[in-house]
């Protein structure tokens, strides 16, 4: 393989084996899988997915939406608060797919009735403790006014409630993430008894990697939406949602410039390839990505104390505290594991498989 520049590289084994680990948790409890595509934005991925039996999906864009819908896709969320402002684009994917939407404000729900020209399906985002958007979940004056308006539309199903307990990333150990967990949980079975109580049917709908990685209990859950764990990244291993050997992107930077005197090399990596998202470490250090030594068959365990300490826009500075670096010459490359696998995808924009194949 020739590698000029920045790469991201996929290790598709891993990544497969994390597609059917999840699947098959999904089915040992009886729930949907309808993975966030945002993490690899992928038609290629897409179609792994397919392959092992999973027929929805999350996007963060109508842009995507449309992408995924053109390739086959029926059933699609839009796992963001709706823009009424986009009307026309929701109007054109909700024409090609099964299309719903989060709504969570009136105005916006009000507007969607008068202006959306084919069904759309909707969910009700409830805030469960990340405190980022959607309704708290003990609101129910505000979710009745919105539950009022879908039952008066022609053309906006109520499918559920939904929750990101983004709050779940602030966890450091499985314990954490699985108190995070129920506690969510419990949140959503709450509301759904509420609202059954008065016969109105909802799917629950969650959707974190570190819940979905290692809890166990998703009795009354209907679906889950997890995106990072295709790739998983330093944060969800710092999380405890994996280990260092689960994650299967790695970005290969060309060394540009060796400076032994202060123990540091220059690499081709820069904020514009991995994102400013850092890690602070057991020590203390702020961590942008640690350095892996690349092999044909992928790569091996990361370097101790050898780490990206700052980024500017194309460049990535790496301290080496460790022996080894007299090693190193220009010109050869090394692999930086990402802080956050989702946006160093978003912002690399091609991935390659290590057999070659971009996909």
């Amino acid at each position: 393989m020739n590698i000029i520049g920045p790469t991201l590289l996929l290790d598709k084994k891993k990544c497969l084996q994390h597609l059917r680990n999840m699947q098959d948790m999904a089915y040992a409890n009886n729930i949907q899988l309808a993975p966030h595509v945002k993490t690899h934005q992928s038609l290629r991925i897409g179609r792994w997915c397919r392959k092992l039996g999973i027929s929805a999906i999350t996007v963060s864009s109508l842009e995507m939406a449309e992408q995924f819908a053109d390739d086959g896709w029926q059933d699609i969320t839009w796992a963001f608060p709706v823009n009424i402002r986009a009307i026309e684009k929701i109007n054109q994917v909700a024409e090609k797919c099964s299309l719903s939407l989060y709504i969570n404000e009136l105005d916006s729900a009000i507007f969607l009735s008068q202006h959306v020209y084919s069904p759309v399906n909707c969910f009700i985002e409830i805030d469960t403790g990340y405190h980022r958007s959607g309704i708290d979940h003990l609101n129910y004056p505000r979710i009745d006014a919105l539950l009022s308006i879908f039952r008066k539309s022609e053309r906006i199903r109520f499918r559920g409630f939904y929750t990101h307990a983004g709050h779940s990333y602030g966890a450091r150990s499985i314990s954490e993430i699985e108190a995070i967990h129920e506690d969510t949980r419990s949140k959503l079975l709450a509301l759904k008894a509420h609202y059954e109580a008065r016969h109105i049917h909802a799917e629950l709908a969650l959707g974190d990697t570190p819940s979905c990685s290692v809890a166990t209990q998703f009795e009354g859950i209907d679906i889950i939406r997890p995106g990072n764990f295709v790739f998983y990244d330093l944060m969800q291993e710092q999380i405890g949602s994996c280990r260092e050997e689960d994650i299967s992107v790695v970005l290969a930077a060309p060394i540009v410039e060796i400076h032994s005197e202060r123990q540091e090399l220059i690499v081709h990596a820069g904020a514009v390839h991995l994102s400013k998202d850092r890690i602070t470490d057991e020590n203390g250090r702020v961590i942008y990505g640690k350095v892996v030594l690349l092999e044909k068959s992928g790569w091996g365990k990361s370097l101790s104390d050898v780490y990206v300490t700052s980024l500017s826009q194309e460049h990535g500075i790496i301290r080496w505290e460790n022996p080894g670096l007299e090693k190193m010459k220009v010109g050869d490359l090394l692999g930086i594991l990402p802080v956050h696998s989702c946006l160093a995808a978003n912002l690399m924009r091609s991935i390659t498989t290590l057999d070659g194949e971009i996909i």
